[in-house]
């Protein structure tokens, strides 16, 4: 029913209201923010992870907001951001690199290797050198239970 309707019984109104009731919720689900990945990278089976991103990241995120996790379009599953940081992609150790950016039949075995992974993924910004920066978000899986 529309807000401006004209509600002509006790019926009508109580559906109006019921309607009324859950917009709140779904207007905040709809303007949640999505980060989405193009693999399925093993780090997202687990209940907290990383995610390496372009060093701007870092101002369109923050600390406690939900986003939904998705691959190439299909939401997953919904996380927190429990952490942020700006860092020099060499300045990450290996085997953080490995942990965030692996997955089925892909290895990293250096930083030019995940350097090469997210250039792969932007059509700009591309990173120069292993030398510039990133924004490592952390997330805490919401939902623990996956379907399988």
């Amino acid at each position: 029913m529309s807000k401006n309707r004209e509600i002509k019984n006790l019926e009508e109104l109580a559906e109006w209201l019921e309607d009324q009731k859950y917009k709140p919720y779904q207007q905040e689900f709809n303007e949640m923010k999505t980060i989405d990945f193009f693999h399925g990278y093993y780090k997202l089976d687990e209940p907290v992870f990383t995610t390496v991103r372009g060093a701007g990241r870092i101002d369109k995120h923050k600390i406690g907001e939900l986003v939904q996790i998705s691959v190439m379009g299909v939401i997953l599953f919904t996380a927190e951001i429990i952490g942020m940081e700006k860092k020099r992609l060499s300045d990450i150790p290996l085997e953080v690199l490995k942990k965030d950016g692996e997955f089925p039949h892909h290895e990293i075995n250096s930083h030019r290797d995940f350097m090469g992974i997210i250039n792969s993924l932007r059509k700009f910004n591309k990173l120069q050198s292993i030398d510039d920066e990133v924004t490592i978000i952390t997330s805490r899986r919401l939902d623990t239970t996956k379907e399988k």
